[in-house]
């Protein structure tokens, strides 16, 4: 059996239409996340998320960022599924469009969370992308500097994202200072970059967790 702390990362996609209702759900649940020990690496509203890298209008409409830590995969689904969480659930009816999904993350995760790290970005695989393409970036051929989180479809928990497609595979990255965002977008391939293949977001600027 391996030595390596497990981790789980549970990625939201976040569009919201009334926040006062919204805001009623995040108060219940503070107490419920805090049960299962559970942390954010990430909070970033629509206004702090910079646009995708690439192509443009990639998305229908801004999206907010929120990224949490669990011990591993199988107990974000423990949380997602339990009697009390799904409770709560009921007070974020309505309220926005989301894309929520669940992730195991690789070998050295929880390792590399635990070193001083600047920003998170969220690479997500388009229809067109093809398959070699795609396993470059994820293999760190094409990212070197990017430190991988996670990676692949993880596991889909809910989507009324009508411009996100939850069963292409993602990845989850932090970088060391944002500085390198732009110049890494950059030098990508046009058969990678193009909208139609990969889209990043990424919230600049975090500071070190």
């Amino acid at each position: 059996m391996s030595n390596a702390q497990t981790i789980g990362f549970l990625v939201v996609l976040a569009r919201v239409h009334d926040r006062a209702r919204f805001g009623d759900y995040v108060q219940a649940l503070k107490p419920v996340y805090a049960s299962f020990g559970a942390g954010y690496l990430c909070m970033a509203s629509p206004a702090q998320m910079q646009p995708e890298l690439g192509e443009a209008h990639a998305f229908a409409a801004p999206l907010a960022l929120v990224v949490s830590q669990w011990q591993s995969l199988e107990q974000i689904q423990e949380f997602w599924w339990s009697e009390r969480y799904q409770r709560v659930a009921t007070l974020r009816a309505g309220t926005g469009e989301f894309a929520v999904r669940a992730f195991a993350g690789n070998a050295q995760a929880h390792q590399l969370i635990q070193q001083p790290w600047d920003s998170l970005a969220l690479l997500l695989r388009r229809e067109k992308c093809l398959d070699s393409s795609f396993e470059a970036v994820e293999q760190g051929a094409l990212l070197p500097d990017w430190q991988m989180l996670a990676s692949g479809s993880g596991v889909a928990l809910e989507n009324s994202c009508a411009d996100i497609d939850l069963t292409l595979p993602a990845m989850l990255a932090i970088l060391p200072s944002s500085a390198q965002i732009q110049p890494a977008a950059a030098s990508l391939p046009r058969e990678v970059s193009s909208v139609e293949n990969l889209s990043i977001l990424y919230a600049p600027n975090l500071g070190s967790k």
